[in-house]
């Protein structure tokens, strides 16, 4: 009789492969290093030699997985995650480009300040994330990523069509999406602070965000 642990396992295997191997079985056997047979009777719990510990940490190897991921149950609802992507500025477009081919990426978008592209991800279960920024991390200029999950019971979207198309890219291809503009308006903010604050004093709003708010004297 096959235990819990196994179900799971043989499950979570047959998900990796319809999912990240498009059902090929084989391809699947090739990338994590067994036979065929062998995976053919990992996904049958009940066989005489179903997926054990040792089989199990091997395959979270060379999958780039936790530890253990294969053990947790997927989930019935799907994970959301927002990612930030630290990026050589000059590989910016072709990270957004390859993040279109990656299925579990609902959004993207390059973005002006601390990062450079932002990622909205949904998920079955976290290891297929852990998996997704091991590949992320694999691409050329990509320095460095930072996740956060989604509280379930505290996140509402509004449904948004889907825009797929990619701008070719071009030198002008920052200046035609209103960030020239967006610098322009910034320096002249900050030029009329700095010629209003010769008639008040810097007020600091909060530790979070340095603001500049004009006290003007009292004549």
């Amino acid at each position: 009789m096959s235990s819990k642990k196994e179900v799971i396992r043989a499950k979570n295997i047959e998900y990796l492969i319809d999912t990240e191997f498009k059902g090929d079985t084989k391809a699947f056997a090739e990338h994590v290093d067994f036979e065929i047979g062998t995976i053919q009777k990992f996904l049958n719990p009940s066989s005489a030699r179903p997926c054990n510990d040792r089989a199990a940490r091997k395959i979270e190897k060379q999958m780039a997985m936790r530890e253990f991921a294969i053990d947790s149950p997927l989930q019935q609802q799907k994970e959301v995650y927002y990612v930030e992507v630290y990026t050589n500025g000059k590989y910016t477009y072709e990270t957004v480009s390859a993040l279109r081919e990656e299925k579990y990426v609902q959004e993207c978008s390059a973005v002006l300040g601390d990062f450079d592209i932002f990622l909205k991800i949904e998920v079955e279960h976290y290891h297929l994330l852990d998996m997704l920024l091991a590949r992320i991390a694999r691409f050329p200029g990509v320095k460095r990523t930072k996740t956060f999950i989604t509280l379930g019971a505290l996140r509402w979207h509004r449904k948004q069509e889907e825009n797929l198309n990619i701008p070719q890219k071009n030198k002008y291809l920052y200046f035609n999406n209103g960030i020239e503009e967006f610098v322009f308006n910034k320096v002249n903010h900050f030029l009329n602070s700095i010629k209003e604050l010769e008639r008040g004093e810097i007020v600091i709003k909060d530790t979070d965000s340095v603001k500049i708010e004009v006290m003007h004297q009292k004549s």
